[in-house]
């Protein structure tokens, strides 16, 4: 059977968190593997209709979405999450409950946050961070595909894809959270 993983990419709503989900998904899905996407808008259809998008209903919806993470994982299919996630603590946990979880902060411009900022706690040690100001989802998902590379979740394809400093930050930042 093969082995699966937990893509979680947690951060505020802004443009482009769900688009790289979304990539991510596929460019795992051409690599053969079996992926599964769990977002808010599935979880709400599925589980939650009446849930007001609150901090207390987003940890609702986190426990949920780890819950369905930790059964396709047992069962040897990628999940990627796409969640607001915003209580740290919570994220810590569900780190240490789900092996091979791969946490990526998707961090957006403070502007298109406004006065959420409050109440989401960005992550002390993500494992990638993609900045929307600056990196599209193409970019996003060519980092996210390079640190599963460099973890030995997939195999490594060598499409050229990477610039030498994309190379170079995905390996010093792994690096520096011991990985390497």
């Amino acid at each position: 059977m093969e082995k699966g993983f937990v893509i979680w990419l947690t951060g505020f709503y802004c443009e482009g968190k769900g688009l790289l989900a979304k990539a991510v998904e596929e460019a795992l899905l051409e690599r053969g593997l079996k992926v599964e996407l769990v977002n808010e808008c599935m979880l709400r259809e599925g589980f939650c209709e009446n849930m007001q998008t609150t901090t207390i209903d987003a940890v609702s919806l986190d426990k949920k979405a780890a819950f369905i993470a930790g059964l396709l994982l047992r069962n040897g299919i990628v999940t990627v999450v796409e969640l607001l996630s915003p209580d740290k603590l919570l994220r810590d946990s569900m780190r240490k409950q789900i092996r091979d979880f791969i946490e990526v902060y998707v961090r957006c411009p403070a502007d298109l946050v406004g006065d959420k900022v409050a109440n989401y706690e960005v992550p002390e040690k993500p494992e990638v961070i993609i900045d929307t100001q600056t990196e599209d989802a193409q970019v996003g998902t060519r980092k996210i595909i390079k640190t599963l590379e460099a973890l030995h979740y997939v195999m490594v394809v060598d499409y050229n894809d990477y610039s030498d400093d994309e190379a170079d930050e995905i390996k010093n930042r792994l690096e520096s959270l011991g990985y390497l």
